[in-house]
């Protein structure tokens, strides 16, 4: 009677065990970082969307160029975060709706004299770029000139604006934010300044490898556990907790 009882117990808890999977994620404060709440705004979200269709999810924390190599290559899950181009539309499935919108803006020096009629006239400055980074459609058809100067991080990128190694330093608003005022003095933040206006909003998205044996199925649970995070307004509320700062770094 033991046994029966032990072997309907392992049944039970093999029926209701949730699925894990894995997904490649980089730093990008306060979106994602390893020591963030939840892991950062966009994590938590994921978190939750594949939670609501039974899937736990384990993230995998690396440079963002390995990410989606290895995101390519069906050895992790999935990514998040990724805009759509041609040739990303070609190897991966992406989801229905975006995790976010990232606003692109320029980072400049206060002193330096900036300014441009067309968006053209961007690409004339020493352009600082972060390492495994996509931009947007508008921005990539230009970063192919040979003048753009490609850093680790988005960290160094600002401080090779004050270093005067480049003039013009592309990233997301928030991002570029959190970072002057976490990392820098207050005599280094006054400096540096930013366009108001967006250059480029990008949609970014979660995105499977086509590789993937369950490439569709795991699409469809992030589309339906999206749906369902949105109709119920936790969306807006991971955004409004963003911007209230409860996604800062954990000390």
């Amino acid at each position: 009677m033991k046994k029966i009882i032990l072997m309907l117990l392992l049944m039970a808890s093999f029926i209701f065990a949730k699925e894990t999977i894995t997904i490649g994620i980089g730093e990008w404060a306060p979106f994602n970082g390893e020591k963030l709440p939840h892991y950062g705004m966009s994590s938590h979200i994921t978190t939750d969307v594949f939670a609501l269709e039974g899937i736990n999810v384990k993230y995998e924390f690396m440079p963002w160029k390995r990410v989606i190599v290895l995101t390519e290559r069906a050895e992790c899950d999935g990514t998040i975060e990724w805009t759509k181009t041609q040739k990303k539309l070609k190897q991966f499935y992406f989801a229905e709706k975006p995790l976010l919108i990232s606003k692109v803006v320029v980072f400049h020096r206060k002193n330096y004299d900036f300014d441009f009629e067309k968006y053209e006239d961007l690409f004339k400055e020493r352009i600082g770029l972060t390492r495994g980074y996509a931009y947007g459609n508008k921005i990539d058809e230009f970063l192919m000139d040979g003048k753009s100067k490609v850093a680790n991080t988005d960290e160094v990128n600002l401080r090779n604006l004050l270093l005067n190694r480049i003039d013009l330093f592309f990233c997301d608003l928030l991002v570029g934010r959190k970072l002057l005022n976490e990392k820098f003095s207050k005599e280094e933040k006054e400096k540096i300044i930013y366009s108001e206006i967006p250059i480029e909003e990008s949609n970014l998205y979660f995105i499977v490898s086509k590789k993937h044996p369950r490439a569709k199925e795991i699409i469809n649970k992030f589309d339906l556990g999206m749906n369902k995070i949105i109709k119920s307004g936790r969306y807006q509320q991971y955004y409004d907790d963003l911007v209230e700062g409860k996604y800062d770094e954990v000390k």
